[in-house]
């Protein structure tokens, strides 16, 4: 009997753990039976809600809805803004194609923090540009127009001044600063509008805004404009890539009327001379990096790539030279009225090094991107459940001897009125 009873005991353990497992399967199942009709109702409840959405969005053909933006009165107060700016002059056909292929790359990599960064862009133009660029932003029958409805994760502004006001004083100016030249000799290579970043501190408003990404026309975002604002410094004049282009750089332009009275003691002469450079706003940069390179700031590499540097001549692959890549700068100009994309070198099929130069047609991408796709991808970007700031536009009609503060006309083209995208 001793033997016999760790069995005896064990037992009824056994016998209870059978009765037990099976008593919680007819749990189990009586527990899903009583559901089954709730669970079906609630996915069907979902399927149906979805359905009911995609229906209302068929039926206003619009691809959301004013729900899905962020009212005036819960925005937030962005902790940093990123400023990018554009300087127009002109409205030849093929310099509006360039700046709307830069623009759509500008906005596509707008800050996606989650600090709450806000993007303000700022277009400095002349009269003809800045009739032609509020054409391209409003009219109906522009496909651009598609930006007054853009979404974003973050807000984002377009502020447009017409700048024609200025250019005599700016004229005098420049001639004062660089009075070792004729004044055709500075605009050979390129036009006044060239020189216009370097009178941003006449015209946006400097109280608010200390630093900005200026971009010519004919350069691309790759890459997001957080990773290039970084480099920022408050103690330099402007920050740039070792190759000295002046097409894209990061501008204190609070410090611009600084700049401007060390280039008057400057002997631009013998340094236009001795490094065989043009008189040009390009070379103003490079005579102060070279006298004050303590006050000049540097980018690293992937913020340095430019058609003019010379580095696509290496035979191999230019991903070689440049692994990593932020941006693109075709350097265009020089008289021609035709887009960078339609006639560049760096794209042209008969090019024996167009191997070595295929990582340039990436930029393709943006100038072949519809506005409309352009516009989904940038709401796509918006965490599903959370709401997207609509695009604010604002043009500044510009007083002589005026900022952004005490503009004559300005008028908010959406007003911050929330309103469904069409």
């Amino acid at each position: 009997m001793a033997e016999a009873l760790p069995v005896l005991a064990e037992a009824p353990a056994v016998h209870t753990f059978k009765t037990t497992r099976r008593a919680l399967l007819v749990l189990a199942f009586l527990f899903l039976t009583a559901h089954a009709g709730t669970r079906e109702f609630q996915w069907q409840s979902s399927c149906t809600t979805a359905s009911n959405s995609v229906s209302t969005l068929k039926s206003k053909n619009i691809s959301t809805t004013s729900e899905m933006i962020i009212t005036e009165q819960e925005r937030v107060v962005t902790n940093e803004s990123i400023h990018v700016l554009f300087g127009l002059s002109g409205n030849a056909p093929g310099f509006l194609e360039e700046v709307q292929v830069a623009l759509k790359s500008v906005l596509l990599n707008a800050p996606v923090a989650t600090t709450h960064s806000s993007l303000t862009i700022h277009i400095m133009a002349d009269d003809e540009a800045y009739q032609a660029i509020s054409s391209l932003l409003v009219d109906d029958k522009s496909k651009m127009n598609v930006v007054k409805e853009w979404v974003s994760r973050n807000p984002i502004r377009i502020e447009i001044y017409n700048i024609q006001s200025h250019l005599q004083d700016w004229k005098e100016r420049i001639q004062t600063g660089m009075h070792q030249f004729q004044f055709d000799q500075i605009t050979t290579s390129h036009t006044l509008g060239t020189y216009y970043r370097l009178f941003a501190h006449d015209v946006l408003p400097i109280h608010t805004v200390q630093h900005v990404l200026y971009m010519d026309s004919d350069a691309v975002l790759l890459a997001n404009l957080q990773s290039i604002w970084a480099y920022r410094k408050d103690n330099t004049y402007f920050t740039w890539g070792r190759e000295q282009c002046a097409g894209f750089l990061l501008l204190n332009i609070q410090k611009l009327e600084e700049l401007w009275n060390l280039t008057a003691t400057l002997d631009l002469q013998t340094f236009s001379t001795t490094t065989h450079t043009n008189p040009s706003d390009q070379m103003i940069l490079r005579a102060i990096h070279a006298t004050y390179p303590q006050r000049v700031g540097l980018v690293p590499p992937p913020w340095d790539i430019s058609f003019a540097d010379g580095i696509w001549q290496h035979k191999y692959d230019l991903t070689q030279a440049r692994p990593e890549a932020g941006m693109l700068h075709f350097n265009g100009g020089k008289g021609s009225k035709q887009a960078y994309f339609r006639e560049h070198e760096s794209l042209r099929d008969d090019n024996p090094q167009k191997d070595a130069l295929t990582p340039f047609r990436v930029a393709l991408y943006y100038q072949q991107l519809p506005w409309g796709w352009a516009r989904f991808i940038a709401q796509s970007m918006i965490p599903v459940g959370e709401k997207g700031y609509l695009l604010q536009i604002q043009f500044h009609n510009i007083d002589d001897h005026s900022n952004a503060n005490s503009t004559n006309t300005a008028s908010n083209y959406n007003n911050s009125k929330q309103r469904p995208i069409q």
